[in-house]
């Protein structure tokens, strides 16, 4: 073989390797823009060939009600919040707290109640306290520290218009089902709503409420200060209520038809 010959030869075998390369390339290429190829972005799924799972109207009702119960939890843990809130301030400034109710009841007389029963009755000593000059004396931070609690108040009060909200949701949810699993559930919610109203209001008498297992705290104030009792376990007892009733309403279950 000579040297043209062996040169002839060595370009003819280049040239068959370069086709067939280009032919291996050529069909990859192919393969992959049609699906084919491990990893391809076209790669069709059980959507794709049968489309998006159809739900019964059982199963809407299902993921509803799961929604409303995300719900409940979110707000139970914002009354929560607060009542800790509350514990932390209780624990640090009921005791003078209290010292600046009594000093404004000494000082005012008869111009504002003398037992303490509702909170319209704690209003009406505050609102006093803020109408005293300022002279130096501990009198003056009365209305600070009686601010204090009115803040738990105003914040509580914020919360229970959640509060209606969500009970009217609860209540739209179970008029839109044929049956729920345990009807007196819903049942038991509604009488507790309906406490929950009934000692929102103003003059609604605390001093009859019982926190002692659920507030235990409230108990520490002194023995000589016990018939203010009331008043500084009234916040922590509409909370206790609300979360009660909500505890009740997360039993909710929808029985299948």
């Amino acid at each position: 073989m000579d040297l043209y010959t062996g040169s002839s030869s060595y370009r003819m075998r280049d040239s068959r390797l370069s086709m067939s390369l280009d032919s291996s390339l050529s069909s990859r290429s192919t393969t992959s823009s049609w699906g084919g190829g491990r990893g391809s972005s076209m790669d069709l799924t059980y959507r794709d060939y049968f489309g998006p799972p159809k739900l019964t109207k059982f199963d809407e009702k299902m993921i509803e009600l799961k929604f409303l119960k995300y719900e409940i939890k979110a707000h139970m843990k914002k009354i929560n919040a607060l009542k800790l809130k509350y514990r932390d301030w209780f624990s640090s400034k009921q005791q003078s707290f209290l010292d600046s109710v009594k000093l404004i009841q000494i000082l005012a007389g008869k111009m504002v109640p003398n037992e303490i029963s509702t909170l319209e009755h704690f209003k009406k000593v505050h609102r006093m306290a803020c109408k005293f000059p300022r002279n130096g004396t501990p009198r003056d931070g009365g209305p600070a520290k009686m601010d204090e609690f009115m803040f738990f108040w105003n914040e509580l009060c914020s919360l229970k218009i959640e509060t209606d909200e969500l009970y009217e949701k609860i209540g739209k949810y179970c008029d839109s089902i044929t049956d729920l699993r345990q009807p007196a559930v819903k049942d038991r919610v509604d009488e507790m709503y309906k406490q929950l109203n009934i000692a929102f209001a103003e003059d609604f008498d605390f001093t009859c409420i019982n926190n002692e297992k659920d507030n235990l705290f409230t108990y520490s104030i002194s023995t000589y200060d016990h018939k203010y009792h009331g008043l500084v376990g009234y916040v922590p007892y509409l909370m206790t209520l609300s979360l009660r009733m909500f505890h009740y309403a997360l039993k909710l279950h929808l029985e299948k038809e």
